[in-house]
């Protein structure tokens, strides 16, 4: 069954969320995973219903996704060319947005998800709606994974979007990190009951070479919460 969560928020029915981690260095798309993603959302003119007068609306987002349901936190950005996203980092703690959905269904044509999305600034229910999602296989997944979806609601936009997958390799580890810290921190700061934990599913970072007198290269370092000053205020 090829769900289009495995494009956008990672589930695979074949894994499990023990060695989901350690899995996903050899597949990123199995649960749960850490990414980064982008999407454009058109809303047309119901009015003219001419292209022309559509109003594309742009986001970038970090999201920790399970088989139950994900947690997200991001931007809403300008569609356009001269659009500054340097503000979107996975450590900022001046996100806009927080969303989540604990009610995910699929089939083999795809998924929907109930989700709510809340304005961060004053924690105020900034929509609730469901999305039906889906894949867009047109290319190798180097060029990148697509995701078309759609707002399940009368005269809701629609959307493409992409991702990057931070938990899946060594060098995306210190990013990956960095998005976990916070979607924690956006957890405990809006009090968050999710039927889901945010595991450290991030993987080890790149070996490094030891001084020329010492045999070998050092071991590479366990996870986020492992102990060192990388790591230690993770939590």
């Amino acid at each position: 069954m090829k769900l289009f969560i495995s494009s956008i928020l990672g589930i695979g029915c074949l894994a499990n969320v023990a060695n989901a981690s350690v899995a996903a260095q050899d597949n990123p798309n199995l649960f749960p995973f850490v990414f980064n993603g982008v999407a454009v959302f058109n809303h047309p003119n119901w009015n003219t219903q001419q292209p022309r007068d559509a109003t594309m609306e742009g986001e970038n987002f970090f999201c920790y996704a399970t088989e139950k349901g994900y947690l997200s936190f991001g931007w809403w950005l300008d569609a356009s060319p001269e659009t500054d996203y340097s503000h979107c980092r996975p450590d900022s703690p001046d996100y806009v947005w927080y969303e989540y959905s604990e009610k995910i269904e699929c089939t083999e044509m795809g998924c929907k998800a109930h989700v709510v999305n809340y304005w961060a600034a004053n924690n105020t229910l900034k929509f609730e709606t469901d999305y039906v999602f889906g894949d867009a296989n047109l290319a190798l997944s180097e060029v990148g994974t697509l995701s078309t979806f759609y707002r399940d609601e009368e005269r809701g936009p629609s959307a493409v979007g992409t991702r990057h997958v931070l938990s899946s390799t060594s060098s995306t580890a210190p990013d990956c990190c960095k998005a976990l810290k916070t979607l924690r921190k956006v957890k405990d700061r809006f009090n968050l009951q999710l039927s889901f934990d945010l595991e450290d599913i991030c993987p080890p970072r790149e070996t490094v070479k030891k001084p020329w007198w010492s045999w070998g290269r050092s071991p590479m370092v366990e996870g986020c919460d492992s102990e060192g000053d990388f790591h230690k205020d993770l939590r």
